[in-house]
């Protein structure tokens, strides 16, 4: 038995955004059995843009049920069946989450009609559902409503059933449970929670070889156990696995972070992108005699007055590569970023790129105010904030701390909390070192997520 599955959200992400819509068809491999769809209030306002791509607008969700009032009719309506949809994964996600907040543990097996697609049509070029319904001739109906939408997911799946005999040996082979490293039994599989975090293998001699972070501990697990694997290393890493441990955080900014400390700390062999040796250099801020603003890279150890780094950099050459870029962005002095010595005009003025502070041509403001806009775009948002987003379980939050410019550590606490100080939040503390890498998380998490919550203090 099956459940065709459709879902409109407030938007992409599942640390902010709701369940809009859903669909649901009861179908039993021939018939439909029953159909189901309903608004759903967000308890959120819906956006521009997802009203332009769906039609809904807030004067349609007023009188909709909130998801806790349709949640009984969708746990009898999917119970034993296995959910369908196309990208799957995604509402599945959402109705995890959405089930997860009212504190029901909703669980349901699989079938994604995109990769469905994608291995028995192959090389068509676009796999969305609109084309979908084009090249195999499914009438277009609404796109973005989940009743169409789902409606349509059951004629593509149809499709497949009829044409590639769906219950025969080659469907089968591309719905069949994932092949297990020969140490993981099954049980162990199952153990693997649908959540937000990461995850870590061991060897046979309880060496850690890989880390990795997902959104779905489980479904991202069993992935590197696909028969599909590529390449050669993909291969060796799974046929080494002999145990799995994992680690909720609720919260992907903590999963992104974590996963970066965790391969810096252990140099696992499988990791390669952030396996690189801890900071060792920084980059400082200080003004000359002059007034002009200097920069440089030096080790973290000789910062003998205190100074937190603005960035920091597994060698002096990474940093110094850092400085070259920047100055020639915006046009700085290399003497006064520490890439050359000397007296008088800096080679760069010469070349055009330095504007003349090194020779007091270009004034001590206009200098410094490049100076401080090419630092700008690295330094996070605030001074000293919290980044608050979701806890391993209901009713918690996690925040991630920003002090003095420089990432300190996360900690979890009950969203139930009247005042968060910062006493609370150092007192509870994780502690964590800064270094590019972090940055560059947190910084693109932010920009990806602009309306993540946000506690400053001492603003």
């Amino acid at each position: 038995m099956f459940a065709i599955v459709d879902v409109e959200t407030t938007g992409l992400s599942l640390d902010v955004d709701r369940v809009l819509e859903v669909a649901i068809i009861v179908y039993d491999g021939d018939r439909i059995e029953t159909e189901f769809s309903s608004l759903v209030y967000p308890e959120q306002k819906i956006a521009s843009n997802v009203t332009q791509l769906t039609g809904i607008r807030n004067e349609d969700i007023q009188d909709a049920p909130k998801f806790y009032e349709v949640a009984k009719q969708i746990v009898e309506l999917t119970e034993h069946m296995i959910l369908v949809g196309h990208n799957v994964r995604f509402d599945y996600s959402f109705l995890r989450k959405e089930f997860r907040r009212i504190g029901y543990d909703f669980r349901r097996k699989q079938i994604c009609t995109l990769r469905l697609s994608r291995a028995l049509i192959p090389d068509l070029g676009a796999y969305n559902l609109n084309y979908l319904r084009r090249h195999l001739g499914i009438d277009k109906g609404s796109a973005h409503r989940a009743k169409e939408d789902a409606q349509a997911t059951l004629k593509l799946f149809q499709s497949f059933q009829s044409q590639h005999n769906i219950y025969g040996n080659l469907l089968k082979e591309k719905l069949r449970d994932n092949i297990l490293p020969p140490a993981i039994s099954r049980a162990q599989a199952d153990r693997l929670p649908e959540a937000t975090g990461i995850y870590l293998f061991y060897d046979d001699t309880d060496q850690l070889i890989y880390i990795g972070k997902s959104v779905n501990i489980r479904q991202r697990v069993l992935s590197h156990f696909s028969n599909d694997l590529q390449s050669s290393r993909s291969r060796e890493l799974k046929q080494r696995i002999a145990r799995i441990s994992f680690e909720v955080t609720g919260s992907e900014l903590l999963a992104l972070l974590e996963e970066s400390h965790l391969i810096k700390t252990h140099q696992p062999l499988f990791n390669r992108a952030q396996k690189r040796e801890r900071s060792q250099f920084g980059l400082y801020e200080w003004t000359n005699d002059k007034g002009y603003l200097c920069l440089t890279i030096a080790p973290l150890d000789e910062n003998a007055d205190g100074q937190d780094p603005l960035m920091t950099f597994s060698g002096r050459e990474r940093g110094n590569n850092y400085l070259i870029k920047m100055a020639k962005r915006y046009g700085l002095c290399y003497r006064y970023c520490g890439l050359e010595s000397g007296a008088g005009a800096c080679f760069q003025y010469h070349l055009k790129y330095c504007k003349g502070a090194c020779i007091e041509e270009e004034s001590v403001q206009e200098y410094n105010r490049r100076v401080e806009m090419s630092l700008k775009q690295h330094q996070y948002r605030y001074p000293t904030y919290l980044i608050i987003s979701e806890g391993r379980v209901i009713g918690e939050k996690s925040g991630v701390l920003i002090e003095n410019g420089q990432y300190k550590g996360y900690t979890y606490f009950d969203e139930s909390d009247e005042e968060i100080s910062l006493e609370m939040i150092r007192e509870n503390l994780e502690p964590r070192l800064e270094n590019s890498d972090v940055r560059r998380i947190i910084n693109a998490y932010q920009k990806k997520r602009g309306t993540a919550q946000i506690l400053k203090f001492g603003q």
